[in-house]
């Protein structure tokens, strides 16, 4: 969709026609129909595409400045309304957290409950996709290495090389590995605490599933 800039642009600027108002807003509410499956919630697309509409309006230098130095891009605006859908569900679930302490304690304390247990919904969601795309792009040896470098006791997945010639092995393709995995937590910006959840939690049990099949005992 590359006349998306131009049609964003004169969304901007005031001077859109009906037709390519229909493009853009078609263009969102499909993005916004795949997020409310993706993070399987129920939203009505044409509030939010709505609402996000307002949204790039109260930031029109930002976005003016991105199209005009050919920084924009189609997959920067979809990042930016997946950023914006989240908030929503963030929002929705915080409310509905209230609702839910409203009731079970009658209002007493709620506020000192919230604020000892802050959302942790933004960090779900970003642990879940990442745990989903890492899976996609990791292959059972590149887990195995990261294993490795978690913890050297994972050694046994290779039990078939000396010791030199594992480190040999980690020290050829540590870097690889790593860089596969900085870009993808580039590509999603994930924050550090999610990274560290995801290494605690889904990292961890990878590499015990892998010790069961490589260090069993003969």
């Amino acid at each position: 969709m590359e006349d998306l800039k131009e049609i964003l642009l004169k969304f901007l600027n005031g001077n859109l026609s009906q037709r390519e108002f229909k493009i853009l807003k078609g263009f969102l509410v499909r993005e916004i129909k795949k997020l409310s499956h993706k993070y399987n919630v129920e939203l009505s697309e044409s509030d939010v595409a709505h609402d996000f509409l307002i949204h790039i309006t109260k930031r029109v230098y930002h976005f003016e400045e991105l199209i005009k130095t050919d920084r924009f891009s189609v997959g920067y605006l979809k990042t930016s309304l997946r950023n914006f859908v989240i908030d929503i569900i963030r929002k929705k679930i915080e409310e509905q957290s209230i609702e839910e302490i409203l009731e079970r304690e009658e209002g007493k304390g709620f506020l000192e409950r919230i604020l000892s247990n802050p959302s942790k919904v933004i960090e779900y969601i970003e642990l879940k996709e990442f745990a989903e795309k890492f899976n996609e792009i990791m292959e059972e040896e590149d887990v195995k290495i990261l294993c490795y470098l978690y913890d050297k006791g994972y050694k046994c997945f290779w039990k078939d090389k000396t010791e030199a010639a594992l480190y040999k092995h980690v020290s050829r393709n540590r870097n690889k590995v790593l860089e596969k995995l900085k870009e993808l937590v580039r590509k999603l910006k994930v924050e550090e605490e999610t990274f560290e959840e995801f290494i605690k939690k889904h990292l961890s049990e990878k590499c015990e599933n892998l010790r069961s099949i490589y260090c069993k005992e003969d």
